[in-house]
C-alpha cells in the first residue's frame, strides 16, 4: 500500500519559534507524525481491516487527516474527518494529493455540528488520537464523548476504547542532589521549594529508576463513561522491589486498541520505548528510604476543573519502614 506524502508546502513551514502546546500548530502535528504512537495506531488499523472495510467511520480531532487515510485505504464506505483548527486546510489537501475520494473534511467543532453530511445520521466507528499529558485532553474528550451520544451506533465502537491509568515509585536523583546541595546549605529556600513541590514535572524517567512495583489506579472504558468519571480517588499500594530512596511518583498511560485479531497498545511507561508522550513526576515534599518487603500505601485523587478545563490531581502518602516514617497529602499542578 502506498502511503502518501504529507505536509508538501515545504519544510521551512515547521521551523517556527511556535513551541507551545497547541493542536492547531503545525510543528506539533510533524512531530506526532514521526513519534511511535503513530506506528502503533497505523498497525492497529491496518491488521484489522475487516473493523474499517465498507464501514461508515468518524474521525475526531484529524488533525492532518492520517488516520483517515490508513483506513481510506482499507475501502471504508465514507470517512467524516473533523478537525476544527486551521490543520483542516492541511488535511484536505493531503487528502486532495492522495486522491482519496471517501474522506470528507470538516473544519467545524463538534458541538457545532448539528447534522453530518449525505444524510448520515450514525457512524459505526469513531477514530480519534485524543492522548495528551497524563493522557487526558478534556477539550478532546469531551468532543469525543459528543461526537458517540450524537452518531455512534449502538453496536459501533470507539477506537482505541481503553484507557488506563498507572503510578509507580522511583528515585529521582535531581531531586536528591537539589534537596542536598552543599553550596546552599546555609541558605533557606523552602519557599521556593514549596511551590517547587506543587507542579508535576513533564519528563522522561528511565527504568532503572523504578524502584516500587506499579499499581492500576484507574481504568476506563470510552464507549461507557462520561466526563464526570475523571473526578475519582483510587487506593493504591506499592512495594519496594530492592533498597532504595524513593522522592517521587511517576504517572503513565495505556491505550489500548482492544478490538480486531490483535490487541495494540500505546504506553509510555518506561519500560517501553518512548513515545512523544513523557510521565509525569509527582514530587515528594519528604524523602522515604525503603527496604525489601516494605510498602507504602497511598491515594490517587483526580478532580474535573471546569473553570479552567483542565483535571487537576493530588496524592496522599502513609509510609511506616524501619527508618523513617511518612504521611504527607499533596495537590498537584500539570
Amino acid at each position: 500500500m502506498e502511503i502518501p506524502n504529507l505536509f508538501t508546502g515545504g519544510s521551512n513551514y515547521f521551523l517556527g519559534d511556535n513551541t507551545s502546546f497547541c493542536y492547531d500548530c503545525p510543528k506539533l502535528h510533524d512531530e506526532m507524525l514521526r513519534d511511535r504512537s503513530l506506528v502503533i495506531s497505523r498497525n492497529a488499523i491496518l491488521q484489522n481491516q475487516h473493523l474499517f472495510q465498507d464501514k461508515i467511520v468518524l474521525e475526531i480531532n484529524c488533525g492532518t487527516a492520517i488516520l483517515s487515510m490508513f483506513i481510506a485505504s482499507l475501502g471504508a464506505k465514507t470517512i467524516i474527518a473533523i478537525e476544527p483548527s486551521p490543520m483542516a486546510e492541511i488535511a484536505s489537501k493531503n487528502v486532495e494529493k492522495g486522491n482519496f475520494k471517501n474522506i470528507h473534511i470538516i473544519r467545524k467543532k463538534v458541538d457545532e455540528i448539528h447534522e453530518l453530511p449525505f444524510g448520515i445520521d450514525e457512524v459505526d466507528v469513531i477514530v480519534s488520537q485524543w492522548q495528551a499529558y497524563l493522557m487526558f485532553d478534556k477539550d478532546l474528550l469531551e468532543s469525543l464523548f459528543n461526537a458517540r451520544d450524537k452518531w455512534l451506533k449502538t453496536n459501533g465502537f470507539i477506537f482505541p476504547d481503553t484507557i488506563t491509568l498507572h503510578v509507580a515509585g522511583v528515585e529521582c536523583e535531581s531531586t536528591r542532589q537539589n534537596q542536598t546541595s552543599k553550596c546552599l546549605a546555609s541558605f533557606s529556600f523552602k519557599s521556593l521549594s514549596e511551590v517547587f513541590y506543587s507542579y508535576a514535572k513533564i519528563d522522561y524517567i528511565s527504568w532503572q529508576q523504578i524502584v516500587t512495583n506499579s499499581a492500576t489506579v484507574r481504568k476506563m472504558n470510552l464507549k461507557k463513561m462520561s466526563m464526570d468519571d475523571f473526578s475519582f480517588s483510587e487506593n493504591f499500594q506499592l512495594n519496594s522491589l530492592h533498597t532504595s530512596p524513593v522522592n517521587a511518583f511517576i504517572l503513565y498511560f495505556e491505550v489500548i486498541f482492544s478490538r480486531g485479531h490483535k490487541k495494540f497498545v500505546i504506553s509510555s511507561s518506561p519500560f517501553e520505548p518512548r513515545i512523544r508522550w513523557k510521565q509525569i513526576i509527582l514530587h515528594f515534599p519528604n524523602e522515604l528510604f525503603m527496604y525489601p518487603n516494605e510498602f507504602v500505601k497511598g491515594t490517587f485523587q483526580m478532580r474535573s476543573n471546569d473553570e479552567k478545563k483542565k483535571l487537576n490531581f493530588g496524592v496522599t502518602v502513609d509510609f511506616v519502614g524501619k527508618v523513617c516514617r511518612t504521611q504527607f497529602s499533596k495537590d498537584y499542578i500539570l
